[in-house]
């Protein structure tokens, strides 16, 4: 998944912005509506109607919701773009791992006479793939590890050749471990992802629910307070939770364009 601003919570926070600027804008005037329509029907020793601390009230809430879900996509988008990024350190570690040990393979080819190329794991990494060169690369370093290595090194081309492999074998273990410590960050990264995303669902349908409760709360007060055009504007849809409904000849908001962004690739050449 490339990292992208979301557009379904970008729409909602419109949605959101709108509603809520109605609130604002017309609260007062049909909370003070409502206490007119509300009056000549009050008995002694009523309390005052809190019509406007209500639409104040639900207003925050519903700001309050909208803001929880924003910081929740910002924590997908951020997790999302660690991810791409390591992904494309993991690629480049595996090539370089995979370039060490042909490296290292051409070295011992080239001054020792006979070398046991197979035992000590050198064969020529054709895959390229992260978790096959580790377990190559660990092979290595067990083999170059071994007490009989002189013998599976056999004599060398030239007797006086000051050359030592093991510069070469460390070098390539630390690359392994290198490329083994982002396999491990790849994996924990996309565990926080995957739970990102569920608590940004969860958010998501909460404040889906709490959206359609306000405005229908809203345009309830704007009919009763006689504002019935008003009380149109604000109608949640049924089909959308979060959204507006959007009424007859009124257009809809464009929809709001992802970024091209290119794909992690694995080292397959296949998306990850």
């Amino acid at each position: 998944m490339a990292a992208k601003i979301s557009s379904e919570v970008t729409n909602l926070r419109v949605s959101c912005r709108y509603l809520l600027t109605a609130l604002v804008r017309q609260g007062a005037q049909v909370a003070q509506a409502l206490n007119l329509l509300v009056a000549p029907h009050r008995q002694e020793g009523d309390e005052e109607p809190g019509f406007l601390a209500s639409i104040v009230a639900l207003g925050r809430r519903l700001g309050a919701s909208m803001d929880q879900l924003v910081e929740a996509d910002k924590k997908v988008y951020a997790l999302n773009a660690s991810l791409m990024a390591l992904r494309n350190l993991r690629n480049d570690l595996t090539s370089a791992l995979a370039s060490e040990i042909v490296r290292l393979r051409r070295l011992i080819l080239a001054h020792y006479v006979a070398p046991l190329i197979l035992g000590l794991g050198l064969h020529s990494p054709r895959g390229r793939v992260a978790d096959v060169l580790l377990r190559q690369i660990e092979m290595i370093a067990e083999s170059f590890r071994r007490d009989d290595l002189a013998t599976m090194l056999g004599l060398k081309a030239v007797e006086d050749d000051p050359v030592d492999p093991h510069k070469s074998v460390a070098s390539a273990i630390a690359t392994g471990e290198k490329l083994q410590a982002t396999l491990d960050q790849i994996d924990a990264t996309q565990r926080d992802l995957d739970e990102a995303i569920i608590a940004k669902d969860r958010l998501k349908a909460e404040h889906g629910e709490v959206f359609v409760y306000t405005a229908r709360d809203f345009e309830s007060k704007c009919r009763l307070a006689g504002m019935r055009e008003l009380a149109a504007k604000v109608r949640p849809s049924e089909r959308q939770p979060g959204r507006r409904e959007v009424e007859e000849g009124e257009s809809p908001p464009p929809p709001t364009p992802e970024p091209e962004e290119p794909e992690a690739v694995n080292e397959e050449g296949t998306e990850p």
